[in-house]
């Protein structure tokens, strides 16, 4: 984060709107900075991203044709990415505030991609930390388990995964590379370290992506040889 000028600075927001009751995503929901002309509208998984928004305070508005507006007042410290959860109601009822937390802004900048993926990739499938929570927040093996094209077997504290949408060059399924804060930390034949990130909790994770063939894998995961890849990404950055 940079001083933006005497007494500013500027912050990333960034978040995700959804409707009160159903916790569906709204979409086309415009969000604006009171007073600095800085705009951004939902995409399809309800998410947003505003950058250089100049503080120390700012006014987020929420506005959409078919849901009563809603706003939130941000104080801003340096070094801080903002992230808002918003429920916005067709009706002006009494609803719950909007939740605000914090997030070191380099995160927010590594993550930024990744939601545009989850709004565009079509052969990739994402759990996010609302998933994590409604589920205890289990281990990554047990987020991924019943996705489609993924096998996962868990005999004790062993996991093994396995992916139908890719075969290796000896007609067996692939075993997932994984990605930690786009750092790879495991390969296809590194049993011990995929079973040791599997049984990784997800307290502190954002986001899960998986890839279960080679088409759709996003730059980051695209070393040579990967066939099937999981990424996970966590809400602090750095890895473990």
């Amino acid at each position: 984060m940079r001083q933006s000028g005497a007494g500013e600075i500027d912050a990333d927001i960034f978040g995700q709107v959804v409707e009160y009751g159903t916790g569906q995503p709204v979409t086309n929901v415009e969000v604006q900075i009171e007073g600095q002309g800085k705009t951004a509208i939902t995409d399809a998984n309800g998410r947003f991203f505003i950058r250089n928004a100049i503080g120390p305070e700012a006014t987020v508005r929420f506005q959409h044709l078919s849901y009563a507006p809603r706003e939130a007042f941000l104080e801003m410290e340096p070094g801080i990415a903002y992230e808002l959860e918003v429920q916005m109601e067709p009706e002006p009822l009494e609803i719950p505030g909007i939740v605000v937390s914090t997030t070191p802004r380099p995160v927010a900048r590594r993550l930024e991609p990744v939601f545009a993926r989850m709004d565009r990739v079509v052969t990739a499938y994402f759990r996010t930390k609302e998933d994590f929570e409604q589920r205890g927040y289990p281990p990554v093996g047990a987020m991924v388990r019943g996705l489609p094209s993924v096998r996962v077997r868990n005999a004790g504290m062993r996991w093994i995964v396995e992916m139908r949408g890719a075969m290796t060059l000896d007609g067996q399924r692939c075993r997932p590379v994984v990605y930690l804060d786009g750092m790879r930390v495991s390969s296809s034949d590194d049993e011990a370290s995929l079973s040791e990130m599997m049984a990784m909790p997800t307290f502190d994770v954002a986001v899960i992506e998986v890839y279960p063939g080679a088409a759709s894998l996003p730059p980051e995961f695209n070393d040579p040889g990967t066939m099937c890849a999981i990424g996970i990404w966590t809400a602090r950055g750095g890895g473990l």
